[in-house]
């Protein structure tokens, strides 16, 4: 074999190596993910100061999850009206759990909290691991290079947080309720509880739900129902919501038949509204509240007659019985 084909082979095997090196490398090392964080995909404002909450100039490089992309930020400069720091503002305040940094060189990290005090994390990891930290009552974020004489390269800027408690309404129809609340880019899912008292207790009745909404099915026409929702992400769960109501509406028409104790029996075509009206007055009575007679108002057969009226006395009852259709 000629020397050119020995090398050949030997440049061949040398190249083969490379290229399974550089498959494992790929395969087993992946890119950082920055996708569940407070920040992700939001435009950063171009600032001169963590608490300048204005600008006009914006950038979402440095929050696309994509590690392969970066913003040059300028060098820390000790004068104002240089913009030299990368900002988000939230709209509500909130507590952050942890950061994630991936930049080329030194970088510090400033939160800004509601009272607009200044809180500067000066040493922070930034090769893109995720860090634990936590600090509340967070209204703005911000990164600067510790450099006064080079910029940075910021890749990627992250933080992380619970998520708010969501704002819930509820809608009633005769046959169920819908709820639908706020969310948030971070949220993963919702955990909806129901009750039929506004103090509780409360029981979970879905803990996966996904989207912004729900429909109960489960309910009863005339009771009223209460409901939280808590939103839930890699972080943790949420306060409960506020707490929304609704009752489903009676509808429908039911036959009311008393039997009175000495045998005569009365019947009464009635709507749902004026039959259930009868068993919460016999349900009163039978505690001791409310008048000693319920009174139907005939509607039929009055003539000669302006009115007729039937006047049930309570301690004169048997049973009733209710057919509703």
């Amino acid at each position: 074999m000629s020397m050119i084909g020995k090398i050949s082979k030997h440049a061949f095997i040398a190249l083969s190596l490379l290229v399974a090196f550089l498959v494992f490398q790929t395969s087993g090392f992946a890119a950082n993910d920055y996708s569940t964080g407070l920040l992700n995909g939001k435009p950063l404002l171009v600032v001169d100061r963590a608490d300048r909450f204005t600008s006009t100039e914006t950038t979402n490089l440095a929050t696309d999850n994509d590690e392969a992309t970066f913003y040059a930020l300028g060098k820390a400069s000790p004068t104002e009206n240089v913009k030299d720091i990368l900002l988000y503002k939230f709209d509500t305040p909130r507590t952050i759990s942890a950061y994630q940094v991936s930049a080329n060189a030194g970088v510090k990290l400033f939160f800004v909290n509601a009272s607009g005090v200044v809180n500067e994390l000066p040493a922070i990891t930034r090769t893109g691991e995720k860090i634990a930290y936590s600090i509340s009552n967070v209204v703005a974020v911000s990164i600067q290079s510790t450099s006064t004489t080079t910029g940075v390269n910021i890749a990627q800027f992250e933080v992380y947080g619970v998520p708010l408690a969501p704002q819930l309404t509820a809608s009633a129809s005769s046959i169920g309720i819908t709820l639908n609340w706020s969310s948030n880019s971070e949220d993963l899912s919702y955990i909806v509880s129901k009750s039929t008292s506004p103090s509780g207790p409360f029981t979970i009745i879905s803990n996966s739900v996904t989207g912004s909404t729900y429909e109960d099915p489960q309910v009863e026409q005339g009771i009223t129902y209460y409901y939280t929702v808590k939103a839930v992400n890699n972080e943790g769960q949420s306060p409960n919501s506020n707490i929304a109501s609704a009752t489903p509406a009676i509808v429908g028409d039911a036959v009311l038949t008393i039997i009175m104790i000495n045998g005569m029996e009365k019947e009464y075509a009635l709507t749902k509204v004026e039959a259930y009206a009868f068993i919460d007055w016999y349900d009163a009575r039978a505690n001791g509240i409310g008048k000693e007679r319920y009174t139907f108002k005939k509607n039929w057969n009055t003539a000669p007659f302006k009115a007729r009226t039937d006047y049930v006395i309570f301690d004169k009852i048997l049973f009733f019985e209710l057919k509703e259709y």
